[in-house]
């Protein structure tokens, strides 16, 4: 009887325990586009004391980022981030927005370096207006050659259910269960000419903040209601503007750069 009963409780433990979701692919970004402008285009954004040189490109390693860094001593770092906001994406879809997160027991990124201890930092929010998002450093360096996997284990994590206390929450008005990528930070020693990387995939492991069975109940009178739908709406529509001022900008000034073979009036 007691081994029945081992049996169900590790069953059950099972059941509770996490979703394993891919966050962020590089081979996913070019498969979507808002306003005409693709999820591929990621930007690097150094730190503010840092003018340099910085390049970013889809490769068959992944997402690939090259900055030149001062002769110097000592660090700098520079940041990765998305071209617009994940939140205008589909959630579930490897393209930086994931829904239904409850606690987060562990976080994986897939990267590969040049043998340099460089320190990498994602940077993952809850909202849809926090567009810095909270830190989650990894221990472990990119301090190999060829791909390799980068692990963030949440210390506080509650492994055993029985010294649980999560009760069923309000199912509106509080968006903390969405989960959105809003940058990878780097942070490199000015040892060597150049900072090279490159990310390939983000998988958060997690426990649902909602059964399935709650999610869709929910959702279905969201639809009904409109529950949330004005405030989410001016939410998107200042962040396709946003997208489409930046795209105005980009074409502006590549309009003026001198172009090969042209003189310049």
């Amino acid at each position: 009887m007691k081994k029945i009963f081992l049996v169900i409780a590790m069953l059950f433990t099972g059941m509770l325990f996490a979703e394993e979701t891919v966050l962020f692919n590089a081979s996913s970004l070019s498969t979507t586009s808002v306003e005409e402008y693709s999820f591929e285009n990621w930007e690097v954004i150094p730190q503010s004391s840092l003018s340099t040189r910085t390049q970013i490109k889809m490769t068959d390693k992944g997402l690939g980022v090259c900055v030149e860094l001062p002769k110097r001593d000592g660090y700098v770092s520079y940041k990765i981030v998305p071209p617009y906001s994940p939140s205008l994406n589909e959630p579930n879809k490897e393209l930086g927005f994931i829904e239904n997160v409850g606690d987060i027991k562990s976080i994986k990124l897939t990267a590969e370096g040049i043998l340099k201890a460089d320190e990498v930092t994602i940077y993952l929010s809850r909202s849809k207006t926090d567009f810095v998002g909270k830190p989650f450093k990894f221990k472990k360096n990119i301090a190999f050659i060829g791909e390799g996997e980068l692990i963030w284990d949440n210390p506080n994590y509650i492994s055993d259910p029985a010294k649980r206390e999560k009760e069923p929450g309000p199912a509106y008005g509080d968006e903390a269960s969405n989960l959105y990528i809003r940058a990878i930070e780097v942070r490199t020693k000015c040892d060597w000419p150049v900072s090279v990387a490159y990310f390939k995939d983000l998988t958060v492991i997690y426990d649902l903040d909602k059964t399935p069975e709650e999610l869709d109940r929910i959702k279905e009178s969201e639809e009904i209601w409109g529950i949330n739908a004005e405030a989410n709406s001016k939410i998107e529509d200042k962040a396709k503007k946003d997208l489409q001022e930046k795209k105005r900008k980009l074409k502006y000034n590549a309009e003026l750069m001198h172009k090969e073979g042209t003189d310049a009036k």
